[in-house]
């Protein structure tokens, strides 16, 4: 009779866990579904800005309170006395060294410094006759052509003309740096933070011009 009984079970029951297996199974399957269908639904797309990357220059500025003190500072002094006509650099500019700045009145250096030119000419040119009278002189004498007087006055007369050549090439020295000091420069490079002068402004020897 168990026998009976246990043979007529056992298939009914090894169906009913078949069907609850595959059940669960098609649970299990349509709960994994749902969530990688939720996940889907829950991402966002964030937008995203692209660009070409270029080598530029950054520009930054720092706003800051205090004192500048220069590394070097120079005050620019006339070196001759007359008007200033003409006015190059105002404050504020940038400079080089050896640039001009402003200019004095020149037409008296100017012409002086001509007439200086023309004397070392005239006195270069006497120099050399009294050479060349020299050197005849000199050759008569030992010959005894002419007298020892006549021969101490030709080398008189060279020696004069050496001494005038050599002041007139001093004289022309003065000149010319008198008439250079009438251009205003620079002697470093930098920022003007001072200017005393203007178009037509007069100035004396000492006169403070730019710093």
């Amino acid at each position: 009779l168990w026998y009976v009984i246990f043979a007529f079970f056992v298939p009914i029951f090894a169906y009913f866990l078949l069907i609850l297996f595959f059940s669960l199974g098609c649970e299990e399957s349509s709960s994994q579904m749902n969530e990688n269908s939720d996940g889907e639904e829950s991402q966002i797309v964030v937008p995203v800005e692209a660009m070409t990357i270029t080598e530029r220059v950054i520009d930054q500025k720092l706003n800051l309170t205090g004192v500048l003190k220069p590394k070097n500072s120079v005050d620019i002094i006339a070196e001759v006395s007359g008007e200033i006509i003409s006015v190059k650099k105002n404050l504020g500019d940038n400079i080089k060294a050896g640039q001009s700045l402003a200019i004095i009145d020149d037409i008296i250096p100017k012409s002086q410094y001509d007439q200086a030119i023309a004397q070392v000419l005239s006195t270069e040119s006497n120099l050399k006759i009294a050479e060349a009278n020299l050197k005849s002189d000199k050759y008569l004498f030992e010959n005894k052509d002419i007298s020892e007087l006549e021969y101490d006055n030709s080398v008189s007369n060279f020696n004069n003309a050496e001494a005038q050549h050599l002041a007139s090439k001093a004289a022309l020295s003065a000149a010319r740096k008198a008439y250079n000091d009438t251009r205003i420069k620079s002697p470093i490079s930098g920022v003007i933070s001072r200017k005393n002068i203007n178009l037509g402004t007069m100035v004396n020897i000492g006169s403070p011009l730019y710093r």
